[in-house]
């Protein structure tokens, strides 16, 4: 299922980004603090997204999760006798209640996160570049992949999301076919009687008897 939430290693965004990185040059007299700051600020904003997408999927995995198993309980038990087809017209809203729980299961399963670079990282890029700010500098490229890192995987969660909601809502609204039916059912008008209801039943199921009358003269 790689093609529903993508590494974003592969992404045009991610790409770009590393090529940002290999060619960015720093400037004389130029003051990037405020830079560092701003892309500081938008990686752990990106991220914060990414964890609130998480935590919808959750609150579906376990509404979606354990509502299927009480409402098909809940659907065996309310069948009248006599009337278990209508547990076929509660298919529909099982399947869609599966496929919001499996999409919400994607977006919670373990993948490719990204980040900052880590400290030893940080110290070499600190060592390698001594003049000036060319450091810090040279590390914005390094944040800059973060950040698009980030919105790569918040449009891939946000994608899916979509998805597993429109499957949770259309499982909802799916479990009202039963009920529709049942009603049907129940207020249609009955069907016309045949010219032997008037009789009991053993003599509705016998077959009719032939009389056959004189035989003609010769």
């Amino acid at each position: 299922m790689a093609w529903l939430i993508p590494s974003y290693r592969s992404a045009p965004e991610y790409l770009a980004a590393e090529d940002f990185n290999d060619q960015i040059e720093p400037g004389d007299g130029i003051d990037y603090e405020w830079v560092l700051a701003y892309a500081k600020d938008l990686s752990a904003r990106r991220e914060k997204i990414a964890g609130i997408m998480d935590e919808k999927a959750d609150a579906i995995i376990k509404y979606m999760g354990g509502g299927v198993g009480l409402f098909a309980l809940g659907a065996i038990a309310a069948v009248p006798q006599g009337q278990g087809y209508l547990l076929l017209y509660s298919l529909p809203a099982v399947l869609f209640a599966l496929c919001s729980v499996f999409l919400a299961a994607l977006i919670r399963k373990p993948n490719d996160m990204p980040g900052l670079p880590s400290v030893a990282d940080a110290m070499n890029y600190a060592n390698r570049y001594t003049e000036g700010d060319a450091a810090k500098i040279k590390f914005l490229g390094q944040a800059h992949m973060a950040c698009e890192a980030w919105r790569v995987v918040c449009r891939a969660k946000g994608k899916v999301l979509v998805w597993a909601t429109g499957c949770y809502f259309t499982a909802l609204l799916a479990l009202l076919i039963p009920a529709v039916v049942a009603c049907i059912e129940k207020w249609s008008p009955p069907a016309p009687a045949g010219p032997t209801a008037h009789l009991p039943e053993i003599q509705r199921n016998q077959p009719p008897v032939r009389i056959d009358g004189p035989a003609p003269a010769r």
